[in-house]
């Protein structure tokens, strides 16, 4: 398999690879040794952590967090405001 740098493709780094390495790694400032030591895959994005995968969505829990009615208990159906009776509107007899 041919690259399209005309660099054969084998899977192995012979002495052309390391002769780039060492090219590269001058560039970045790193010690040209060719070999792709840790500062070598930093420098090339490849040396860092590996990202988290995506957590899957949590989906929506059909009990309300809140009881609501008889499942209250009595202090809090206590503390709610309670409706009073008022005067009857509409005609004055």
């Amino acid at each position: 398999m041919q690259a399209k740098l005309g660099v054969p493709v084998d899977g192995k780094i012979g002495g052309t690879t390391e002769a780039a390495l060492k090219e590269y790694q001058r560039a970045k400032g790193l010690a040209p040794n060719g070999k792709l030591d840790k500062r070598t895959l930093t420098a090339l994005g490849l040396g860092g952590p590996k990202p988290a995968p995506p957590r899957a969505p949590q989906e929506p829990s059909a009990k309300p967090t809140t009881p609501v009615g008889p499942a209250q208990s009595s202090s809090e159906r206590t503390a709610e405001p309670q409706a009073e009776q008022s005067q009857p509107t509409g005609e004055k007899n």
